[in-house]
């Protein structure tokens, strides 16, 4: 408080007419004819919460000139306060009580951690003496929050992995025997699949879901039917166009017909990347049959000069 007195016998008394503020008194006096202004500070010790009235007065020699009188509540910890705690401590009982029931064992870590936490904070609550009604209804509302995340059940995960364990040795070491659009849609549903099972707070829907997912991805794998090897094809396509390109009077005509049409034969089926290899392969087959059977023609044979051997024998 800030002051001016002319008597350094002035004081301030005070009490609180229900006794819940202790009762005190504070010299507060001067020499100086109340001229200049002073300050003190002083303590009053609530001994009791709620409403009341603080009644100041001056004693005998009167209480100084008051300027400023300012209040400044302090909490003082660790001392005993009334709360009531009936509803905070009807459900910590409930919520062990929980703990019994079946299926408990299945929460999620992400709600049995934090509940198992909670419940621990308000059973040491319960035994604090110095808690607030303002602590204890805080308490009593987080504690609530968590019991009603007790449905918040995990799932059974080992059939899912069974099927990722499946999938990752028999398929995946084989995934490029099967179209690209639908070995991409399998791969993705394995890496989520993984997911789900390194999640431990993955709920029983999630699980069921990945694992559907994947097995579906499983069934629609389509087999690449793989584009057959033209290399020998073309080589022999190649071989059989210098032929043609060549002079080929000197072969029999049918022989250079029967290479022409295989040739022709060849040159299609090259332009056809869908092919069946057993088809390539018969046609690459009759080319080079084609070629290795070109004839040579023979020599025409020119007629023997007879005339010497018909004038010897001459009559």
């Amino acid at each position: 408080m800030t002051f001016r007195s002319g008597d350094s016998r002035n004081a301030l008394v005070w009490a609180e007419e229900n006794g819940k503020i202790e009762a005190g008194e504070k010299v507060a006096g001067a020499n100086d004819g109340a001229r200049n202004t002073h300050t003190e500070t002083f303590t009053l010790n609530v001994l009791e919460a709620g409403a009341g009235v603080l009644t100041f007065t001056g004693p005998q020699y009167n209480s100084p000139q008051l300027d400023k009188f300012d209040f400044v509540l302090k909490e003082v910890t660790g001392q005993p306060v009334e709360s009531d705690k009936s509803d905070l401590e009807a459900l910590v009982q409930y919520a062990n009580d929980q703990k019994d029931v079946e299926g408990y064992d299945m929460l999620i870590p992400a709600v049995k951690v934090p509940f198992e936490t909670a419940l621990e904070e308000a059973e040491e609550m319960l035994n604090d003496a110095t808690v607030t009604q303002e602590e204890v209804n805080a308490m009593y509302a987080e504690l609530l929050h968590w019991v009603h995340m007790l449905s918040f059940l995990g799932g059974d995960n080992t059939e899912l992995k069974n099927k990722v364990d499946m999938a990752e040795q028999e398929i995946l070491p084989n995934i490029g025997n099967y179209t690209a659009e639908t070995a991409e849609a399998f791969i993705k549903a394995l890496e989520a699949a993984n997911k789900v099972l390194e999640d431990e707070n993955a709920f029983p829907e999630e699980i069921e879901k990945a694992k559907t997912d994947l097995q579906n991805a499983i069934d629609n794998l389509v087999e690449d039917e793989k584009k057959a090897d033209m290399s020998r094809l073309q080589a022999l396509v190649e071989q059989a166009r210098e032929i043609m390109a060549g002079d080929v009077s000197g072969y029999v005509e049918e022989s250079v017909a029967t290479l022409e049409s295989s040739l022709a034969m060849g040159e299609l089926v090259l332009t056809l990347p869908d092919s069946q290899q057993s088809f390539v392969d018969m046609v690459a087959d009759a080319l080079e049959a084609a070629i290795t059977g070109l004839t040579q023609k023979e020599p025409e044979k020119t007629p023997a000069d007879k005339s010497e051997l018909i004038a010897v024998y001459e009559p």
